[in-house]
Order: C-alpha cells, then structure tokens, then sequence
C-alpha cells in the first residue's frame, strides 16, 4: 500500500480545498494510505474529518522562508514517502522540507492555478528542482509551465483531474428534475452555475438574457450560487437587483446533478477559468455547454467539439451562443475519462 501525505495549508473553501477533498477520499478507496496535512477547524479539515479521512494539524505558513514550519512538516511526515501539496503558498515550505531535511521524499504538485509571470529566476528555479513530478490538468498548463519555467520536460505531466462520474450516470429527466426543483417545464432554461463573484462572469450572463429577451420570450434564466462571506458585496446586491420574471437566483445545492440535468443550456462564463469543474459536470449531465474562450475551458469543451466558445466578457456573443448551442455528444466520453478510477490510477504510478 502506498503511503501518501496530502499537504494543504488553505483556510478556504473553494475548487482546490474541494477537489484536495475528494482525491483523499478517490485515493483512499483506490488502495492508497492517505494522510491530510491541513490547518486545524478550518473547513478542509472538518470535511475530511466528516468523511472518516486521517488528519493530522499543521499551521498555516509564511510563504517564503518559514523554516520552523518546514523542520515540522519533514517531522510530521517521517516515514511517509510521499508529499503531494496543492497551492502555490505550500510551494517553499514543502521544497525546504526535501531540500532540507527528507532528500529521500516523493514531492509532487498538483497545479490548480495558471502562471501569472514567468518564473525562470534562480529562486523559483532552485525551488522546482526538488521537485519529482509537477502535474499540470490540462495540456495547456503544462505548455505554459514548459515556456514560463526552467522544469525538465521528464517532470511535467498531465492528468485530469476527475469528477464524481457516477452521480452523472444514472440522472432524472429534464422534466423529472424541474418539478425537484421547482422549476417551469414549459421554458427553455439557461443557467451558470458559480460563486457569486465577478471573476465567474454572472454579469455578462445577465447582459446577454437582456440582449436575448429582445427576441424571444420563451426562456429563464437561472443563477445557481452563494457568495463567499465578506467578499463582492456590491456585486451581489446589483445581480439580485436583476432578478425579474425571466432571471431568478437560487442558493447552491449539493444535488448539482439535478441541477444540471434540469438546463438546457449550461453557460460556463469566467473570465479565465483554469479548470472548471462545472463545466465538466454540465457535460456529463449530457447539458448542452457554452464557455468563454479563455483558461481551460476550450480544451475542457475539446476547442468547440462539445461546445460552442464566445469572447469573455462579450455578452452579445453569449447570447448568440445561447440562442443557438451545439448539441452535447461528449457525455459519455467525458464519463469514461474524467472517472476518478482513472485519476487514482496515474498518480498511484506516480508515488512510491
């Protein structure tokens, strides 16, 4: 059995702290003996713990040069060979802890966020080099990390990373999951599902149901999702001002597969979206999905295949993309790929 320790110092929740979750569980289930490094009450750690995953309490470190930190972590991990961590903020901690102090250690990074600068320098590149495998989700992550960074091609990887594939294989009919939700069955329903945060383009969706409803009148549009606490105020009151016969908000829901099986239209609207879980979730749903053409939504739609692509921010574009989508014929190909079987399988190749 491989023993793996999950490091990730975030006191967020959000896609990262999500997926760090269900890989934990996904790995665990795969035969893998998993071990998550996280700060203590934060929300990663109560889900983990709910979820019957070890946990073991580390503090949230300095960025750079936080060598109490490194010493404990490379203590904490004796006898575990290896490390896998997530954010860019755990990215010095658990270099110094091999560098340093476990030279024998399996250090991996799964990569979440894309590069903001280049980042060929001597200290980012001392930093990479401890690395074992740097493993990018998309193949144009890893192009980026090829031109922006000094990591040997042998390092960098690609692997997915995986949905719950099987809440998307057995799912009511659109009919069946609107009366769930309340939802008109005599409508075509548009919807995005998000954080409520400008970063996820509810504005433009907004716009282009405006543009749209000059030429027809027989659809909604839904807005599925909460704001993070404290956070884009404004921006949420101005959207529930939007709010009329034709543009509701709901909360989210943790049944998203009814949801999504509920639209007929799923509009993935971020500005640069690195990943997308949700895009991939509305495919699976076998939902018909525009996307912004920008980030990893193009690949993830397969450049306009299983998808059609608009301008961010271009909200006549997405209306247009709205009144006329391309049929969804990727589902059970998105299924089979992004299993989390097939996920578990190529990191456990990775590890020691």
């Amino acid at each position: 059995m491989k023993k793996v320790a999950f490091y990730c110092t975030s006191e967020a929740w959000g896609g990262l702290e999500m997926n760090v979750l269900r890989q934990s569980v996904w790995f665990s289930e795969a035969g893998m003996d998993i071990v998550c490094l996280c700060v203590p009450d934060g929300p990663l750690f109560q889900r983990l713990c709910k979820n019957a995953i070890r946990v073991l309490p580390v503090r949230k470190t300095l960025k750079y040069f936080d060598v109490g930190a490194a010493i404990k972590l490379s203590q904490i991990i004796a006898g575990i060979p290896n490390l896998m961590f997530f954010h860019t903020r755990d990215f010095h901690t658990s270099a110094m802890a091999k560098a340093w102090f476990s030279p024998r250690l399996r250090l991996v990074y799964q990569q979440h966020m894309q590069l903001g600068v280049k980042k060929k320098g001597i200290f980012h590149t001392r930093q990479f080099e401890v690395l074992d495998f740097w493993v990018a989700p998309t193949q144009r992550l890893k192009n980026q990390a090829v031109e922006w960074t000094r990591v040997r091609s042998e390092k960098l990887v690609v692997v997915p990373l995986a949905i719950d594939t099987k809440r998307f294989e057995s799912l009511p009919t659109r009919n069946e999951a609107r009366r769930l939700l309340a939802w008109p069955t005599d409508k075509t329903i548009f919807g995005l599902v998000g954080r409520l945060d400008p970063q996820k383009g509810q504005h433009t969706f907004v716009e282009a149901l405006h543009i749209l409803r000059r030429k027809r009148d027989d659809f909604i549009g839904v807005i599925v999702g909460d704001a993070t606490a404290g956070e884009h105020e404004d921006y949420v009151r101005e959207l529930k001002r939007a709010e009329c016969d034709y543009i509701r908000i709901y909360p989210a829901r943790p049944d998203v597969e009814t949801v999504f099986a509920a639209l007929d239209v799923f509009a993935m609207c971020s500005v640069g979206e690195t990943y997308g879980m949700v895009t991939l979730e509305a495919l699976a749903a076998g939902t018909a999905v525009v996307g912004t053409n920008s980030g990893g939504t193009p690949e993830l739609l397969n450049f306009g295949e299983c998808g059609k692509l608009f301008p961010p921010g271009d909200a006549r574009a997405l209306a247009a993309a709205l009144n006329d989508p391309i049929p969804n014929r990727c589902r059970k190909a998105v299924i089979e790929r992004y299993r989390p079987e097939n996920m578990a399988a190529a990191y456990y190749e990775l590890f020691v």
